[in-house]
């Protein structure tokens, strides 16, 4: 029958943070019906500027992904390796602004090696344009 396929949404139902997202994004009811990992106040904080939320440069669902990806990255594998975060996002959520966050955060932290690989120099130019966004400047070297 008529059983929605999608949900949408615009605010993240975990993080308060941020404004609500400028378009509206949308996943499978699937799997939003997904009961993902608590955020804990024993979480590392992010190590960006609070005024990234309170002007809105990231919307609570990206703040979101940023938190869940910072703590994944901390996170050691079994075998001893540092653990990976795949963002499946589509056209339009802000992928970039988000790794861009992420190594915001690192590089508060201290983590001076970070790579970001992209398929063109035209991309090169977009992660540029997310730092600068962000405010954190044109961070991203590279040709």
């Amino acid at each position: 029958g008529g059983e929605a396929t999608l949900a949408a949404f615009r605010r993240s139902r975990f993080v308060r943070l941020g404004g609500p997202h400028p378009d509206w994004m949308t996943e499978p009811v699937a799997i939003a019906r997904i009961a993902l990992p608590d955020l804990r106040p024993s979480d590392p904080p992010l190590r960006i500027p609070h005024s990234v939320a309170e002007k809105g440069l990231l919307s609570s669902p990206q703040l979101e992904t940023v938190a869940y990806a910072v703590r994944r990255f901390r996170s050691q594998l079994p075998g001893g390796a540092r653990a990976g975060y795949y963002l499946g996002d589509g056209t339009g959520c802000g992928k970039g602004r988000m790794i861009a966050a992420c190594f915001w955060h690192f590089w508060n932290e201290g983590h001076r090696r970070q790579v970001w690989l992209s398929a063109s120099a035209d991309l090169l130019e977009d992660a540029r344009r997310d730092f600068r966004d962000l405010g954190a400047g044109g961070q991203p070297r590279g040709a």
